[in-house]
């Protein structure tokens, strides 16, 4: 299972500021800043995904207009797999007035031409991502990153490695502390070096993001027969730079972790089983 985004955007019927035409919306659904091949139409548009591969494993449209007596037990997302990753986006209006799914998919009912999004698994209530626009003006952007094996810099980690041998090295050898506080000085270095990389790289996304998220918006308030090419990769982008920013962050987290182990090393005086513990650490990211 590889790290992924999904990012499911919906758009229901509205007036263009711009032009004062009428336009039915959208339901756009991506995954790793790749759009989903799906012909999107009136209703609650579901993709049912396989998290192992990221591939489609079924699509459908609800259009409640036409179906007013559709029960959400008929809803894919309920038929699906345990483990299938659900994205869904409400183009033009969902009419659902009588439509009530569990807590964690539509807190409430989804109102007559309202935006609304949601990614997730009902088996799974910490994993999921939704938007609900109440106004009847604007869109709804969902967004859903996993991540199942990010770790620090390899570069970073070889650098460490290098001089952890050079550290024990001592310790076995001459048991010098004033060499080995040394060495442990620059070690720390350079963990603190690569969290810093690591910040800087989530302060650029968070940035990136709202600039994104600001096109969204002005694309929208200016929306003609154009517009819709160019909010796909605002889309595009923003979910790229999602699953960025995660990445960054949970790099942060092991970072913090052999940090931690380190400290445990410095306080040990040099303790083989401490040391031992941090080369099991460092282990973890490779």
């Amino acid at each position: 299972m590889s790290n992924v985004n999904y990012l499911a955007a919906s758009c229901g019927f509205f007036t263009s500021k711009a032009n004062n035409k009428t336009y039915s919306g959208y339901a756009l659904f991506y995954i790793n800043g790749e759009e989903v091949s799906f012909n999107d139409s009136r209703g609650l548009n579901v993709i049912e995904i396989d998290p192992n591969t990221n591939r489609v494993i079924s699509s459908k449209s609800y259009d409640f207009y036409k179906t007013k007596t559709l029960s959400p037990k008929d809803l894919a997302i309920y038929s699906g797999n345990n483990s299938s990753i659900f994205l869904v986006a409400v183009k033009d209006s969902s009419n659902s007035d009588k439509l009530r799914l569990p807590r964690n998919f539509i807190a409430h009912n989804i109102g007559f031409r309202e935006s609304y999004s949601f990614i997730g698994n009902l088996n799974k209530l910490n994993e999921y991502s939704t938007n609900h626009n109440t106004n009847n003006n604007g869109t709804a952007t969902s967004s859903l990153t996993l991540i199942n094996s990010a770790r620090p810099n390899l570069e970073l980690l070889k650098k460490i490695d290098s001089k952890l041998s050079s550290i024990l090295e001592l310790i076995f050898n001459t048991n010098d502390k004033y060499d080995i506080n040394i060495g442990l000085k620059e070690l720390n270095d350079l963990i603190n070096e690569s969290f810093t990389k690591e910040s800087e790289k989530i302060n650029h996304f968070k940035e990136l993001i709202n600039q994104l998220k600001g096109q969204e918006k002005n694309i929208y308030d200016n929306y003609n027969d154009n517009s819709l090419p160019e909010l796909k990769q605002v889309y595009k982008k923003l979910s790229n730079a999602n699953l960025e920013i995660n990445l960054a962050s949970h790099n942060q987290n092991n970072i913090i972790k052999i940090k931690s182990a380190l400290n445990q090393i410095k306080h040990g005086e040099g303790n083989v089983s401490i040391i031992t513990n941090f080369i099991n650490v460092l282990g973890t990211f490779y």
